[in-house]
């Protein structure tokens, strides 16, 4: 990760995937205008049906818009692959719509076990932005998918994310745990949760010197600009503490 990056993270409803796709396209071109260089959608923004999952070709849409706004696209959805499974993934979008990779969830929640198939590995995507690991939603309990991620190269962590607040429990884990692994792991780290009622509605970019922007309980935009020169600043004056001569 050589340059200073502009990054957007949207917080919207998830209705259908013909009512969101108009909505995603909007926030793309939003966002373009004002400058981001890559934006993260909500998990299941682009298709939350699993019994109609898409299929990669229904890209082509969002694909020519990256390529149009000159604009990097985090975006998830449940897809079908040729051997007839379903899986929870997520496509990294170039700005000159092309497809680099995808990450197929690994930690899946209750209502897709037995229903879906489980991605089988961590990913990570090199950009002309930098490194992008992946993640989504309920991987981010896990310390060892994040720890995986950065052990691979990761200078950003992306994690769309679909965490309703059935049990009213978690509020707190999801509002510092984006800043504790950017810390924990020296990296950039953000958090792209989907828009439900309840405490669980937060999204944030993050760095490890705290968060960057943030979004609560409402439908919206966040920004931030993500600056490597001090990230590596940062680094050097933890490995003085830790490695100095004063241990």
């Amino acid at each position: 990760m050589h340059q200073n990056i502009k990054v957007s993270a949207v917080q919207m409803k998830i209705l259908s995937g013909k009512k969101n796709l108009p909505v995603i396209l909007r926030y793309l071109e939003e966002a373009s205008a004002k400058g981001a260089q890559i934006i993260c959608f909500p998990e299941l923004a682009f298709n939350p049906n699993m019994k109609k999952p898409s299929e990669e070709g229904d890209l082509s849409t969002v694909q020519e818009a990256s390529k149009k706004r000159n604009i990097y696209v985090i975006i998830n959805g449940y897809f079908k692959i040729k051997n007839k499974k379903i899986y929870n993934r997520t496509y990294l979008i170039s700005n000159q719509g092309l497809i680099l990779g995808y990450y197929d969830k690994i930690y899946l929640w209750t209502n897709e076990k037995d229903k879906i198939a489980r991605g089988q590995r961590v990913k990570v995507i090199k950009t002309t932005l930098g490194n992008i690991g992946l993640c989504t939603c309920w991987d981010l309990f896990f310390p060892e998918m994040i720890a995986k991620l950065k052990r691979s190269g990761a200078d950003i962590i992306f994690c769309p994310s679909y965490w309703n607040d059935k049990l009213k429990k978690e509020s707190k884990f999801l509002e510092y745990s984006p800043t504790v692994l950017a810390y924990h792991h020296m990296l950039f780290f953000v958090y792209c949760n989907s828009f439900l009622k309840g405490k669980t509605s937060i999204s944030q970019i993050t760095a490890p010197w705290g968060e960057l922007s943030k979004i609560k309980y409402r439908e919206g935009v966040i920004e931030a600009t993500l600056y490597p020169g001090r990230l590596n600043r940062f680094k050097k004056h933890f490995e003085t503490v830790l490695w100095g001569k004063n241990i």
